[in-house]
């Protein structure tokens, strides 16, 4: 119980005004994107992977995105990244680059981050794409539930190249979400911690 209260005050202090589960950016005009869990192998028991995509859900700034670059928030004593893709179809921001994903950085003493772009698909024509999909990997002893979230890469020309429309623009996020990202755990973890907070 005090550990998940740890983390949730570790991932607030770390996001700031992006550390709640839904937060509007720019007060609308943009893009929403929001995190899912597209696949969990074995109900988050160690040692598993699962993975998340990421999805721009609404938009209504009446233009095509093109590329996105992102960070995501973990705990790595719960979890290690182990890839991130894309497409480079109509739908989606292209794909990602092994090579131009960050490494790990602290940002408290219980999270890391992690910056990963998209290469870009300038044809996209979708106006809610796909933005791409993360693995990780439960790791042998997690503290569950686990929390992953993500925020714009604030690193990508001090954040004005985060989110681009098909014109090499800037296109402005109006809101994240990540809720669907939190709390991950298996059902008597997550049953066992209800009853701790009953």
């Amino acid at each position: 119980m005090m550990t998940h209260a740890k983390k949730l005050i570790a991932t607030i202090a770390t996001v700031g005004s992006v550390g709640i589960t839904s937060v509007a950016l720019t007060g609308g005009g943009g893009a929403v994107l929001t995190s899912t869990v597209e696949s969990v192998a074995s109900d988050y028991a160690p040692s598993t992977n699962f993975t998340i995509r990421v999805a721009t859900t609404s938009n209504a700034s009446g233009q095509a995105p093109s590329h996105a670059a992102l960070r995501f928030f973990y705990d790595p004593a719960d979890v290690s990244y182990v890839s991130a893709s894309g497409m480079a179809v109509d739908g989606w921001l292209g794909t990602v680059d092994a090579m131009a994903v960050g490494s790990e950085e602290a940002t408290t003493s219980t999270l890391v981050s992690r910056d990963i772009p998209t290469l870009g698909n300038f044809s996209n024509s979708n106006h809610t794409p796909d933005v791409m999909e993360v693995t990780f990997q439960v790791s042998a002893s997690p503290t569950y539930p686990i929390d992953i979230s993500f925020d714009m890469d604030p690193g990508s020309s001090s954040g004005a190249n985060s989110f681009l429309t098909t014109s090499a623009l800037p296109l402005p996020v109006a809101g994240i979400s990540y809720s669907a990202t939190e709390g991950l755990a298996p059902i008597s973890s997550v049953d066992d911690w209800m009853m701790l907070n009953d």
